[in-house]
């Protein structure tokens, strides 16, 4: 029979598959082939079927059978009024083992042919066990019955593990084969079940065993662009596209076109599908071999970057540090070296600590800090502001110099020791400030950076206060808890004064007080009017 139209009727046509009985087994052959009724031929063999056919179906209970001619439909047998109903899922299961028996005996008459035949292990039982004259076995499973990934994968790995290559063909009804929702008469859903088929590396395929009909599904993905490929699109099985659609095309063809081989069943478009998936993971090796490639390019450009700043950081360093040993000795001996240590005992951390970035300005560490701290937080007002210009403005006052050539590093090493102020405490950065940390917002350098809190002695006094404060608090004894009987009579009382106090109110008379009006002989200085009592003092109305 030659493969339906590719058309939007197609997959309506191979679900159709009307619920006939078209294989009966002969009465004198009980455990012989089946017989299969051609179509159009039902009328010439109605009594020659009552005769030597029935029913083969297991607990069939009335057996007898004969023809039935259909017009515009297929011909079929048919039960004696009363018998039959058998139910859909069985009718189509054990027809689909048939019609694949006889298909294999009639192509491949040196293939043997058992149906339910158990595997050596007795571990599994086939519905059609094939055994090549070699000894290869291929055990085709006709699923109707539903099936989950889980056990269709045991009963994948019982036949590999016994050597036995499996084909199953999934039925042409539902749960198996199902169109999206809402139906385009193209696509099916592809079920849990189908993704753990075509993950195990095999073909999916259906069938419909009164069409005679096998089918797979097949999806387009659009392949990598490079330049063989440029972003071409591969028909594929489902198994290549990487986010698991579960939506796909649907294909159906002739079982007369299969192929049939100790690797399992195969046909001219099956193939194809299988090919253009091969290329398409080639395509798919090609880009990552071509992004692979591209990190390394990254990665050598990377370090090679970083070991041009080893070496700059490295001359830098051989010309940093002799002079940074002298700016150290000449720092120690100056009076504000002195100083410093007189007022805290040491020169504090805040001041000592290096940065990791330096080298802008030039000077010892401990010095430029000291001139910082001491100008910009100690001689400053709580909340007042300042920025990174006032900060070089008060290094170029003390004498002290920057990098000459590197105005990136100088912003860089002055901020940096602004963030150690802030951790510790001593000013509060803005929102500028963070924005220049991140290097976000150039040419922000003079706005506002940090806010004063305190130097160090009132950053302790603040400390010394709030433990202070929290030593009253854990020393004052907590209100002694009232009893919850006396809490209730007290509550009591106090209800009972308002409703008391209430009754006192609504028992007195109410008086009802005139307005004041003007007095009698009073007049106003100004316009001579007569004037209320409210402009006595004042002997005139406002305004006169």
């Amino acid at each position: 029979m030659a493969a339906p139209a590719h058309d939007r009727l197609t997959l309506a046509r191979f679900q159709d598959g009307e619920q006939r009985l078209v294989y009966a087994r002969r009465k004198d052959q009980l455990g012989g082939p089946l017989y299969f009724l051609k179509d159009d031929t039902a009328a010439d063999l109605k009594a020659w079927a009552k005769e030597h056919l029935e029913c083969f179906l297991p607990n069939c209970p009335d057996r007898r059978l004969t023809t039935v001619a259909r017009r515009g439909k297929r011909d079929g047998f048919k039960h004696n009024s009363g018998a039959g109903g058998h139910g859909r899922e069985g009718l189509f299961h054990e027809q689909g083992k048939a019609f694949f028996e006889r298909w294999v005996r009639e192509r491949y008459p040196h293939v043997q042919v058992v149906l339910e035949q158990a595997t050596r292990s007795k571990e599994r039982r086939a519905d059609v066990m094939l055994t090549w004259p070699n000894g290869a076995q291929v055990a085709v499973e006709v699923q109707y019955a539903a099936i989950s990934p889980q056990e269709w994968q045991h009963r994948h790995d019982s036949y590999r593990n016994q050597g036995i290559v499996d084909v199953w063909l999934f039925g042409h009804i539902a749960p198996h084969l199902r169109q999206t929702r809402p139906p385009t008469g193209e696509h099916i859903s592809l079920q849990p079940v189908h993704y753990a088929v075509v993950e195990a590396g095999m073909p999916l395929l259906w069938i419909n065993p009164i069409l005679e009909l096998v089918a797979t599904a097949w999806q387009a993905v659009e392949g990598p662009y490079d330049r063989s490929s440029r972003g071409k699109r591969y028909e594929v099985p489902p198994v290549w596209s990487a986010w698991r659609d579960p939506v796909a095309l649907f294909r159906p063809v002739a079982l007369s076109e299969c192929e049939l081989s100790p690797t399992g069943l195969m046909f001219s478009f099956l193939n194809g599908l299988i090919t253009a998936g091969q290329r398409l993971q080639e395509a798919l090796a090609r880009q990552e071999r071509a992004r692979q490639e591209r990190l390394e390019r990254a990665r050598a450009d990377e370090a090679k970057k970083e070991e041009q700043a080893a070496a700059k950081l490295a001359e830098f360093h051989r010309w940093w540090d002799p002079r940074e040993s002298a700016w150290q000795l000449e720092w120690e001996q100056s009076d504000d070296h002195a100083w410093l240590v007189q007022k805290y005992g040491k020169v504090p951390d805040v001041i000592s600590r290096r940065l990791e970035t330096f080298g802008g300005v030039l000077a010892y560490h401990e010095h430029w800090h000291t001139v910082l701290y001491h100008m910009l937080v100690c001689n400053k007002r709580p909340k007042e502001y300042w920025s990174l210009v006032d900060a070089r403005i008060t290094l170029r006052s003390a004498g002290l110099k920057f990098h000459p050539t590197n105005p990136e590093r100088v912003e860089a090493t002055l901020f940096a020791f602004i963030c150690q102020l802030a951790d510790a405490g001593h000013v509060q950065l803005l929102q500028s400030g963070r924005t220049v940390a991140a290097g976000t917002v150039p040419g922000t350098v003079g706005a506002p950076l940090a806010r004063v809190v305190g130097d160090i002695g009132e950053l302790l006094a603040q400390q010394r206060m709030r433990e202070q404060l929290a030593a009253q608090k854990l020393q004052t004894p907590a209100p002694a808890a009232v009893p919850v009987v006396e809490h209730h009579r007290r509550l009591v009382d106090h209800q009972a004064r308002i409703v008391q106090a209430r009754a006192a109110v609504q028992s007195r008379p109410v008086r009802m007080v005139s307005p004041p009006r003007p007095a009698v002989g009073l007049s106003c200085a100004g316009c001579g009017g007569g004037l209320d009592l409210v402009f006595i003092g004042s002997g005139r109305h406002i305004g006169c």
